[in-house]
């Protein structure tokens, strides 16, 4: 069981853990951000003019993806070694972490394809299993049971605090939306418009808040109990 002594695991403790963490790594957290945003920029470009062709775009599409992984996963093993979380010795396997992310994928579609609070479930009790891969060199199944164990007990708790995270973006998004007449208007905004700008700025103050909850709930609930004041001070 997570050394819990004031209750900090509840969903605001949380989201006041992952501002913590925010404060601390915003800096990689803001390049990870802004690195995504701009390939995805990139991806929104060659997809409205297809400059080369449907190959082309295809191959281009596929490169942006491979790149945006490449990017998360060596950033935030940075941030996890950072908050001095990761075992020592323990590589990057970006391998074993896209074969999670298949098998989350998956799960998870068939969760949501049967019943909407399986899906939400399952993404709780696998929330922490990428951070077991990249932090102590754990493989697809043994990261899956990790999580699972570290989550129990948890999960609401999990989703509370996601939910709070997501609130914080989608509130002055909805804004954006509305400005915009509406959500088929908004997913054809300009990428260089004023509102496409808006957008992009609060996706990804949105993503590296998510992201740096992320680390702050693994490095409680994986048991380090040693940055417990750290994290949640």
């Amino acid at each position: 069981m997570a050394y819990d002594p004031d209750g900090s695991t509840t969903a605001p403790g949380m989201v006041a853990a992952g501002f913590g963490v925010l404060a601390r790594q915003w800096p990689v957290l803001l390049a990870m951000g802004l690195i995504t945003a701009a390939l995805q920029t990139v991806q929104k470009i060659e997809g409205e003019r297809m400059f080369g062709g449907p190959l082309v775009g295809a191959l281009m599409t596929f490169a942006i993806v491979i790149a945006q992984f490449v990017v998360t996963l060596v950033l935030m093993r940075m941030i996890l070694s950072y908050e001095e979380l990761v075992d020592e010795d323990t590589p990057i396997r970006f391998v074993t972490y896209l074969g999670l992310s298949i098998v989350i994928g998956l799960g998870e579609a068939v969760g949501f394809v049967l019943f909407v609070i399986p899906g939400i479930m399952l993404q709780m009790r696998w929330f922490l299993a990428g951070n077991f891969v990249l932090a102590r060199n754990m493989g697809v199944v043994e990261a899956l049971d990790a999580s699972r164990d570290a989550t129990a007990g948890h999960r609401w708790a999990i989703f509370g605090a996601l939910f709070l995270t997501g609130l914080i973006a989608l509130i002055p998004l909805l804004f954006v939306v509305i400005a915009a007449g509406g959500v088929i208007a908004y997913t054809r905004l300009p990428w260089d418009s004023v509102l496409g700008l808006t957008s992009t700025v609060l996706l990804v103050v949105f993503g590296s808040l998510t992201n740096a909850m992320s680390i702050a709930i693994y490095a409680v609930l994986s048991g380090n109990t040693d940055r417990y004041e750290q994290v949640f001070a």
